[in-house]
């Protein structure tokens, strides 16, 4: 820790009672490729720092509060510009995904899980042209995917992967679900675990 600069990867967990300098200092992390932090005290999450850290390829966030409405994002990800993997836990108050990732043009891989307060996903996931995979877990109330307009535009998305979300699952159904047209040109689809 004492040369922040050669550190590629920092995975916090179940740190609740994490020294705030920690946040304040992350930025100082430069080289970090690989970021995952999973705290209840959001005081301890340095979002707002993320802005710095340039060469972030992963990160994975999840574990705030529950008594949090929102989930925080900084207001700014245009230095994440080397991020291909986001993948986020969120808790029942949270109806909406953060509306910057719309802004992460170099995502590949996007798994959000315990948004079980999320019922429809956003337009905007349409404009994410370089998705490859997308994986939803956990989120009981989702029950509608992006129109079939804002899918089209997910030209590269060949794996999507659909875990334990009932109400988009039979809605996904092969042939007969409401969703089905929307996600019919995916070459791999999976829901719950299994192969569609």
């Amino acid at each position: 820790m004492k040369n922040p600069q050669s550190l590629r990867t920092l995975s916090i967990s179940g740190c609740d009672k994490l020294n705030p300098s920690l946040s304040n200092n992350l930025e100082k992390f430069t080289s970090l490729e690989h970021l995952t932090i999973v705290s209840d005290d959001p005081g301890c999450w340095p979002i707002m720092v993320l802005h710095h850290l340039a060469n972030l390829r992963s990160l994975g966030l999840g574990g705030f509060s529950d008594d949090l409405d929102h989930f925080p994002w900084p207001h700014s990800t245009t230095n994440l510009v080397s991020l291909e993997r986001l993948e986020l836990r969120g808790w029942p108050k949270i109806t909406s995904l953060p509306y910057q990732i719309q802004h992460l043009s170099t995502l590949r891989t996007l798994e959000i899980g315990e948004f079980e307060g999320l019922e429809v996903l956003p337009e905007w996931m349409g404009s994410l042209r370089n998705l490859r995979e997308l994986w939803i877990v956990d989120c009981s109330n989702l029950r509608q995917l992006p129109s079939a307009e804002a899918t089209r535009h997910l030209t590269n998305l060949n794996k999507l992967y659909i875990d334990t979300c009932p109400l988009l699952a039979e809605r996904c159904t092969k042939g007969s679900g409401a969703e089905w047209p929307k996600i019919a040109h995916i070459r791999r689809v999976y829901i719950d675990r299994r192969p569609v």
